[in-house]
Protein backbone atom coordinates (compact mmCIF):
# COMPACT_ATOMS: atom_id res chain seq x y z
CA UNK A 1 0.00 0.00 0.00
CA UNK A 2 1.15 3.47 -0.80
CA UNK A 3 1.97 5.65 1.90
CA UNK A 4 3.30 9.21 1.81
CA UNK A 5 4.03 10.82 5.46
CA UNK A 6 3.76 8.18 7.49
CA UNK A 7 -0.22 8.28 6.09
CA UNK A 8 -1.90 5.70 3.78
CA UNK A 9 -1.88 8.18 1.23
CA UNK A 10 -0.66 8.48 -2.85
CA UNK A 11 0.25 11.06 -4.47
CA UNK A 12 0.68 11.26 -8.49
CA UNK A 13 0.66 13.08 -11.19
CA UNK A 14 0.75 13.53 -15.39
CA UNK A 15 2.03 16.20 -17.76
CA UNK A 16 0.71 15.13 -21.25
CA UNK A 17 0.33 15.96 -24.75
CA UNK A 18 -2.00 14.74 -27.14
CA UNK A 19 -2.14 15.82 -30.79
CA UNK A 20 -5.40 14.29 -32.65
CA UNK A 21 -6.22 14.74 -36.88
CA UNK A 22 -7.38 11.28 -37.52
CA UNK A 23 -10.59 11.09 -35.83
CA UNK A 24 -11.92 13.92 -38.40
CA UNK A 25 -11.39 15.39 -41.64
CA UNK A 26 -12.73 18.32 -40.32
CA UNK A 27 -10.68 19.61 -37.84
CA UNK A 28 -7.14 18.43 -36.02
CA UNK A 29 -6.68 19.11 -31.98
CA UNK A 30 -3.98 19.39 -29.88
CA UNK A 31 -3.99 19.34 -25.79
CA UNK A 32 -1.56 19.68 -23.30
CA UNK A 33 -1.12 19.99 -19.72
CA UNK A 34 -0.40 18.63 -16.38
CA UNK A 35 -2.66 17.09 -13.37
CA UNK A 36 -1.49 16.25 -9.70
CA UNK A 37 -3.82 13.67 -7.91
CA UNK A 38 -3.85 12.57 -4.38
CA UNK A 39 -5.78 9.49 -3.08
CA UNK A 40 -6.49 8.48 0.46
CA UNK A 41 -8.21 5.04 1.06
CA UNK A 42 -11.49 5.72 2.76
CA UNK A 43 -12.59 1.42 2.79
CA UNK A 44 -10.82 -1.76 1.36
CA UNK A 45 -12.02 -1.43 -1.71
CA UNK A 46 -12.81 2.32 -2.47
CA UNK A 47 -10.50 5.57 -2.28
CA UNK A 48 -11.00 9.31 -2.30
CA UNK A 49 -9.54 11.16 -4.39
CA UNK A 50 -8.67 15.37 -4.89
CA UNK A 51 -6.51 16.28 -7.98
CA UNK A 52 -5.93 19.56 -9.97
CA UNK A 53 -5.77 19.58 -13.36
CA UNK A 54 -4.65 22.14 -16.10
CA UNK A 55 -5.17 21.49 -19.96
CA UNK A 56 -5.13 23.70 -23.26
CA UNK A 57 -6.55 22.62 -26.22
CA UNK A 58 -5.63 24.71 -29.60
CA UNK A 59 -8.32 23.59 -32.55
CA UNK A 60 -7.11 24.01 -36.47
CA UNK A 61 -7.22 23.17 -39.80
CA UNK A 62 -11.18 23.75 -39.76
CA UNK A 63 -13.03 22.76 -43.02
CA UNK A 64 -15.36 25.73 -43.96
CA UNK A 65 -18.11 23.12 -43.76
CA UNK A 66 -17.54 23.16 -39.71
CA UNK A 67 -16.02 26.93 -39.36
CA UNK A 68 -19.73 28.29 -38.17
CA UNK A 69 -20.05 25.90 -35.26
CA UNK A 70 -16.36 25.68 -34.11
CA UNK A 71 -14.68 28.31 -32.60
CA UNK A 72 -10.76 28.84 -33.79
CA UNK A 73 -7.82 29.02 -31.38
CA UNK A 74 -7.25 27.81 -27.71
CA UNK A 75 -8.88 26.97 -24.64
CA UNK A 76 -7.43 26.36 -21.55
CA UNK A 77 -9.56 24.75 -18.48
CA UNK A 78 -8.69 24.27 -15.03
CA UNK A 79 -10.60 21.56 -12.74
CA UNK A 80 -10.43 20.62 -9.31
CA UNK A 81 -11.66 17.21 -9.30
CA UNK A 82 -13.04 15.37 -5.50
Amino acid sequence: EPYFLDQKLSLGGEVFYHENSYSSESYSYQTFGFELVAKKPITEFSFGRLGYRIEQTNIQNVTPVTEGGVQLGMDTCMMLTA
